[in-house]
């Protein structure tokens, strides 16, 4: 096959890539540049690309198409890749006499692979995100207390001022490590990045926070 028929494979395979950035964006969102520069999120990619070329070439085989006519096909097994994983095709493996079966469901398949990339990529980004979260823990109280205050009233998606006092009340329940550590944990949740500023910017023990 001559490189001007396998052209349709690009928008694919983009497409495959880009449905691969939305997910790892919805499970990192606070730590994301950090999770793509991991290698699992490389393979992560690497294997949506592969699946829907597996897929393409299936169509391909299928359905012999004009060349002018296989870049819409390219864009559908990008964009239909997805769909196929969604539907309730199984593999069936006979069992015993009873003629049993065991069925493999092609989006099990596929989560298993996307939930073990994603255990990797978690463990590879913990260590820092441990280290760093026992540095802002040990910072001042009333300076955790401050920073989560502004986020959550910077934020345009927030409704805290119609709890803040309960959410106040029950946080004093806990002990003072208890409540810092608690803090600490939701500003790394915001963003690794956003911890971290926080951390350089924050005063000595000593000091007082303007609340």
């Amino acid at each position: 096959m001559e490189f001007a028929g396998l052209l349709h494979y690009l928008p694919a395979g983009a497409l495959a890539i880009l449905w691969g950035l939305v997910e790892l964006a919805q499970t990192f969102e606070s730590d994301l540049w950090r999770a793509l520069r991991s290698r699992w999120a490389l393979i992560f990619l690497a294997g949506n690309v592969c699946l829907t070329g597996i897929v393409l070439v299936m169509l391909d085989l299928a359905f012999p198409l004009e060349p002018r006519q296989r870049f819409l096909l390219g864009l559908f097994a990008g964009f239909g890749w997805q769909a196929l994983l969604r539907t309730r095709i199984h593999l069936f493996q006979p069992l015993g006499e009873q003629h049993e079966a065991v069925a493999i469901s092609i989006l099990d398949l596929y989560r298993r692979f996307q939930r073990f990339c994603w255990r990797q990529i978690d463990q590879a980004l913990i260590a820092e995100r441990m280290a760093l979260l026992d540095r802002a823990s040990n910072l001042p109280l009333d300076y955790l207390r401050h920073q989560f205050r502004l986020h959550r009233h910077a934020s345009l998606l927030s409704d805290f001022e119609q709890r803040e006092a309960e959410f106040w009340k029950r946080l004093s329940q806990l002990p003072e490590g208890e409540q810092r550590l608690y803090l600490a944990a939701y500003l790394l949740r915001i963003g690794f990045d956003f911890l971290k500023e926080a951390v350089k910017r924050a005063p000595s023990q000593g000091s007082s926070v303007r609340e």
